[in-house]
């Protein structure tokens, strides 16, 4: 998926308590992404939606704070160095374990069309 394909940060409603058993930095599971309407998300042959809201508002009950923020990502083959630690201001390569596997996370900032 190209960094024009790609969506820009989601909102997911909270309801009851599946919130509460999350937090910043979670994954999402498989089973919540195709419950989601991201069509351009779903084109991704791996898609990652990843929580980036504070753990503060993820505690608060539905009717105070009804959006989870998400960031959509995608698996990666291998940790490229150049987009590790910050190095590369639009794209960042991360390690994580899912389901006993260990992957490649891949988060970029959608890229801006300017005008002048």
């Amino acid at each position: 998926m190209s960094n024009a394909d790609q969506p820009p940060a989601a909102s997911l409603p909270q309801t009851g308590d599946a919130a509460t058993k999350l937090r910043q930095g979670s994954i999402l599971p498989k089973s919540v992404l195709e419950r989601l309407n991201l069509t351009k998300f779903r084109r991704d042959e791996d898609p990652v939606l990843v929580v980036i809201s504070h753990d503060c508002d993820l505690i608060r009950p539905p009717e105070t704070e009804p959006m989870i923020e998400l960031i959509p990502g995608h698996s990666k083959d291998e940790l490229k160095d150049g987009y590790t630690n910050g190095q590369s201001p639009r794209t960042l390569h991360l390690n994580y374990v899912q389901n006993g596997a260990k992957k490649v996370l891949e988060l970029s900032a959608p890229r801006q069309n300017a005008s002048g």
